[in-house]
């Protein structure tokens, strides 16, 4: 099973505190065999200074994904035109699809 889970942008005022909720919940995930990927569209290199600056995302052991182009966030359906922006979303897959 994998969690995707699509949020605005880095350094915001809510993202932090759902991505650290998230991390301290790994242990469920695992028991539920569940790979868990978050993604904005923030490059990498920002993910890497968020991390590093903020001591909520200490215990983020999930994969970070940059989505600077807005790919990932279109083909999802999250992508909001009139903001630039991906907005929050969670989608849940089964490896049965």
């Amino acid at each position: 099973m994998a969690g995707v889970i699509f949020y605005p942008a880095n350094f915001s005022f809510i993202c932090p505190t759902e991505l650290s909720e998230l991390a301290g919940r790994a242990a469920d995930f695992e028991k539920l065999n569940a790979q868990v990927v978050s993604i904005s569209m923030d490059s990498v290199f920002v993910h890497k200074a968020w991390v590093n600056s903020d001591v909520r995302l200490k215990d983020i052991r999930f994969p970070m994904v940059g989505d600077s182009a807005g790919r990932l966030s279109r083909a999802f359906g999250t992508y909001c035109d009139a903001e630039g922006l991906s907005k929050r979303a969670t989608f849940l897959a089964d490896p049965d699809g």
